[in-house]
């Protein structure tokens, strides 16, 4: 009932040396009563093409009709190697539970295993992209060298993905990932985002991604869209998170305290403790956001939200000691969140440098620009309007 399904798939596998035995059968959740069952005898070796097997089983047995493209969608993407295709499931577990850096490594350490056992593994490439992205983002520092490095081999890697497997839309949805974080091509980003969906359009992460985007242009769809991955999704903490940087970005802040505590109940996560500090700061309950900023002090998105909240509760030695660590530990990087923090402690003149700074870099938060609630104190202001402008934001 909470995932909204009207079937379940279930059954059970036995294993006799290199013979395996997987009993299946498809239930009517309302009525209890079997759709179809079946037992299927195969080698070990063919376990994975048993997989797709059994999903053309299951769509008969569901009276969906499989023709051409999307009997190939089954295993667009995939790998029939058992090895490669269990490095990807423990690659994928490191990086969808936490953005530590450990986590991130050791993602990219596993996909890099999945790729050797496959190379024509299009997932793999694609999902590796995203954790490559995610290093340069959020892990390279003051390096610029490491960044730049990292932004190309995930470009690469995106890239590979679609010569591999050109209707996979998870492929372009990594594609759009890579661009968002390395660069401000918001046609490129949309397009991408855009043939991803137009291959698969009931996938809840691409559909989030977009969600997210279309925010930043201000798409009236936005909403909508986050709304739709969480119902494909229900369970997922990433939908809600998701669904909560778009509702804080439409300054409904009631609805995104409440996606993001939905978010935080599923899985504790120091990204979306962060994003639920900054609803706090952006609605001005500065104590508020305490709580949720204080337990990441390590992390750089921990520190500059404590910059801004130690700032507005009068605590301004501890939020000048934040900002000091924020720059030494990265330097220019995180010029825009530099212009929030300026922004928000009333430094109108200090924020549109460091705005302007990030224009002239290129930062990835400037996609939020347009709609971030932490930078209204500047947002009247005629060189804000100025380097907006200048970004090229499609219309």
């Amino acid at each position: 009932r909470k995932l909204n399904v009207g079937a379940v798939l279930e059954g059970g596998v036995r294993k006799a040396d290199q013979k395996v035995r997987i009993t299946a059968q498809l239930v009517n959740t309302v009525t209890g009563y079997q759709l179809w069952s079946q037992t299927f005898d195969r080698d070990l070796g063919d376990i994975l093409s048993l997989q797709t097997e059994i999903a053309a089983h299951v769509a008969s047995a569901l009276r969906v009709v499989l023709l051409g493209q999307e009997t190939q969608r089954l295993t667009d993407g995939g790998t029939e190697n058992p090895e490669a295709f269990d490095y990807f499931l423990r690659a994928r577990k490191a990086y969808r539970e936490d953005l530590e850096q450990d986590s991130l490594q050791s993602a990219r350490s596993l996909f890099d295993h999945a790729i050797d056992s496959d190379p024509e593994y299009a997932l793999a490439w694609a999902h590796r992209a995203e954790v490559l992205a995610l290093l340069a983002a959020y892990w390279s520092g003051n390096d610029t060298q490491e960044r730049d490095e990292l932004q190309r081999l995930a470009l690469a890697s995106a890239n590979r993905a679609i010569e591999i497997a050109p209707t996979s839309g998870q492929a372009y949805a990594s594609l759009a990932t890579v661009l968002s974080f390395a660069g401000l091509d918001f046609i490129a980003i949309e397009a991408a985002y855009r043939r991803g969906i137009h291959f698969e359009p009931g996938n809840a992460s691409l559909l989030l991604d977009y969600a997210r985007l279309a925010a930043d242009l201000g798409r009236p769809e936005a909403l909508a869209t986050a709304s739709r991955a969480v119902t494909l999704n229900p369970l997922n903490p990433t939908a809600h998170s998701g669904k909560g940087g778009v509702l804080l970005y439409l300054r409904r802040f009631d609805e995104a305290r409440a996606a993001f505590d939905e978010a935080l109940r599923l899985r504790d996560d120091g990204i979306a403790r962060n994003w639920r500090g900054v609803v706090e700061i952006a609605s001005g309950r500065p104590a508020a956001a305490l709580p949720y900023c204080e337990k990441d002090k390590h992390a750089w998105f921990g520190q500059y939200c404590l910059a801004i909240a130690y700032q507005q509760l009068g605590r301004t030695s501890e939020a000048a000691a934040m900002l000091k660590q924020l720059h030494s530990e990265n330097g220019d990087s995180l010029a825009y969140q530099y212009a929030q923090i300026h922004a928000q402690w009333g430094r109108k003149a200090e924020a549109l440098k460091w705005l302007a700074t990030a224009a002239e870099l290129r930062d990835s938060g400037l996609s939020d620009v347009k709609v971030d609630p932490l930078l209204d104190p500047i947002r009247k202001d005629p060189a804000f309007g100025r380097i907006v402008t200048s970004l090229g934001f499609p219309e």
